[in-house]
């Protein structure tokens, strides 16, 4: 089987790659209401020639040493019918493809990871799978016309091709409003609401604004009605995400935005929409002039640059990019999104009646577009009480816009709570784990580095365990995973003590029990094992040699498992040069360049 192609994430992608795992993932969902029910075979068929085209779609996420990377699957997943979870995470595992399609009756569903691309790249495969569906099923002419980009240009990284690190700069940082209410992640509730474009667009034409500003500032005035009057001070603080393909000419379908904020601060006055309207106007105007978005960008992408942040190991990655996505979280009430008007194409256009767009939410986001005359704004909330949504459909009907407001789904969202508690008890056992290592320490009057090198090696354990939890890894990883933490522990205790027990039968064991289980599983499985376990490869192999460490320094008493192990680490890299050294060859380059 020839190896499949594989592509570095660009950066917002490696953001969002430390949700793989997790249940609640960041995802957007398009929706197309046709004319007819669907036709599963039909739409099956629309996909493989959408695929065709958008190779870079259909991939699914992998692990490097540094980075996570993404590679082609192997075949294009199948048609389903649509599961009452919006919105669900799409990694749930190796093998994991990173978009899904599904229907009900005549509703066609697209829902892509934020790992792959954001909402103006998803809606390009959108438009190819619609194309090709109209065409596969009433015959329309010209519907999918062949691609002018090339498939280098779709899959361009342009963040990296665009970053210059000598335009990178801070923003300001205010005080922000947090919306308040009982929050359930497992149970988010999504809606639909629509409009009359042509209403909504007057009515901004006669403030003076654009439809943007103006659908911001009603959710602002939506917001302000729910606020605490103790709390009027603080700033409701809104970000937009802003296309950035225009700008710098990019024909990409991969992630590329940057982020407008607006800020608003009532005070103990309402001040009327339409003034309201004005201030975001002049802020949207200043927040997305090009010197400003390339501020945000190159500093988002000089941080991923940091020589200290790209050689730390994936799994430190992981952890810190979960805390800083919980800190971005923090500086911003809710986010509006606007794809603008959808144009579909003269042939597709007559066979659609609505598009829709959602995506999921740790709090409340709004999503926006238009298409034909219906204006439709993407509702996703947490919260038990939807008193915001019900603010904003009342500050529509002010305005004299009537909508219709549409629940999506039956609300039985996915199953996030046994792995949020085992998190939540792996944090615990952490804390106690360490409180027992410290005292531990105290009491015996240890040098202060052995209680550092203690600790740390509490810290690196458990992250390694929490990794095992979100990611739900299959049999032969949690065994490795075991190993590591297993290994870790004991260098550490043989780095900070110098126990002749540890280097002489400890670390040797371990490494012997793990080279030779590799061993047997290489010679089973050969090119397919060590395609998918390559890192955990050269970690034993490392580790293999250790021993060989100690035992030249003098830390060995009985030298017979030392070479043991030496022998063993040998023995696996025989092995894979025999049966596999091509596909490892493949590997190294993907684990070492993500």
């Amino acid at each position: 089987m020839a190896d499949a192609a594989w592509y570095r994430l660009d950066n917002v992608g490696k953001f969002y790659s430390s949700q793989a795992g997790r249940a609640q993932q960041t995802v957007f969902r398009f929706c197309a209401v046709m004319v007819d029910p669907v036709d599963p075979n039909a739409l099956q068929r629309a996909l493989d020639l959408a695929v065709e085209n958008h190779p870079g779609f259909n991939v699914r996420l992998r692990s490097g040493m540094f980075w996570h990377y993404l590679e082609t699957a192997q075949s294009t997943p199948a048609v389903q019918p649509e599961s009452p979870s919006i919105c669900a995470g799409l990694h749930t595992g190796s093998s994991s493809t990173l978009f899904r399609v599904t229907f009900l009756q005549d509703r066609i569903n697209l829902e892509v990871s934020h790992m792959i691309s954001d909402g103006r790249g998803t809606l390009e495969f959108f438009r190819e799978l619609l194309g090709a569906y109209v065409r596969v099923r009433y015959g329309a002419e010209d519907a999918s016309p062949s691609p002018a980009v090339s498939r280098e240009r779709r899959n361009e990284d342009s963040f990296t091709r665009h970053f210059e690190p000598e335009k990178a700069g801070k923003s300001p940082s205010r005080k922000v409003y947090h919306l308040r209410g009982w929050r359930d992640g497992s149970d988010p509730a999504f809606f639909e609401y629509h409009l009359s474009a042509g209403q909504v667009h007057g009515i901004a034409k006669a403030m003076g604004v654009r439809v943007t500003a103006l659908l911001i500032a009603a959710v602002i005035v939506a917001i302000r009605s729910t606020m605490p009057e103790s709390e009027r001070a603080r700033s409701i603080r809104m970000d937009v995400p802003v296309d950035l393909r225009a700008l710098f000419g990019s024909q990409t379908t991969r992630n590329f935005f940057g982020l407008a904020f607006v800020d608003y601060a009532p005070g103990s006055d309402d001040e009327p929409l339409e003034e309201i309207a004005r201030h975001v106007q002049a802020q949207m105007t200043s927040e997305t002039q090009p010197d400003a978005l390339k501020r945000r960008m190159n500093r988002m992408v000089k941080i991923e640059k940091n020589p200290l942040i790209r050689i730390a190991p994936l799994f430190v990655k992981d952890a810190a990019l979960s805390f800083a996505e919980r800190m971005a979280a923090r500086e911003v009430t809710t986010t509006m999104s606007s794809l603008g008007r959808i144009e579909l194409g003269g042939a597709t256009d007559p066979y659609v009646r609505e598009v829709n767009i959602l995506t999921s939410t740790r709090g409340l986001n709004f999503i926006v577009c238009t298409f034909d005359d219906v204006l439709s704004i993407g509702i996703s909330s947490v919260f038990a009480r939807h008193d915001v949504v019900e603010a904003l459909l009342a500050t529509f009907e002010q305005m004299g816009v009537e909508g219709r407001l549409s629940i999506v789904g039956d609300g039985e969202g996915p199953a996030v709570r046994p792995k949020r508690l085992a998190r939540r008890a792996l944090a615990a056992a952490a804390l106690v784990a360490l409180a027992a290592v410290l005292a531990l320490c105290v009491g015996c009057g240890a040098d202060p580095l052995v209680t550092a090198v203690s600790c740390a090696a509490v810290v690196l354990g458990c992250l390694f365990a929490r990794n095992i939890v979100v990611h739900s890894p299959d049999l032969p990883r949690t065994f490795e995973r075991s190993y590591l933490v297993l290994a870790a522990v004991s260098l550490a205790f043989l780095a900070a003590t110098g126990s002749p027990f540890a280097a002489t039968y400890a670390v040797p064991l371990l490494n012997m029990v793990a080279l030779l289980v590799n061993a047997a599983m290489v010679v089973r499985f050969r090119s397919d094992f060590v395609k998918a376990y390559a890192k955990y490869l050269l970690y034993d192999l490392a580790l293999g040699l250790v021993p060989l460490a100690a035992l030249a320094t003098g830390l060995v008493e009985q030298p017979a498992f030392a070479v043991a192990s030496v022998l063993c680490t040998l023995l696996l890299l025989l092995l894979i040069y025999l049966l596999a050294r091509k596909q490892l060859a493949g590997e190294l380059r993907k684990l070492f360049s993500a």
